[in-house]
């Protein structure tokens, strides 16, 4: 169960990770000018963040039913 435990808790801090970056994208985002297409790419950010979004759950789930008895 160790092997798994590590897993999630890194599954955890690279989804927060992946979740911080695509927001940062977001924030230098100039929908006023276009430049680079953001428009079209507003709807694939908001599915990455809500994917991110399960993910991270699935980990946070696993943890709180397999490892929530451990001393830490």
């Amino acid at each position: 169960m160790d092997d798994k435990k590590q897993i999630a808790i890194k599954g955890i801090d690279l989804c927060n990770r992946i979740r911080s970056g695509v927001s940062e994208l977001c924030g230098i985002m100039d929908i006023s000018d276009d430049t680079f297409n953001e428009l079209d790419r507003v709807d694939d950010y908001k599915g990455i963040i809500r994917k991110l979004d399960l993910w991270k759950k699935q980990y946070e789930n696993y943890l709180e039913e397999n490892c929530s008895n451990e001393k830490k």
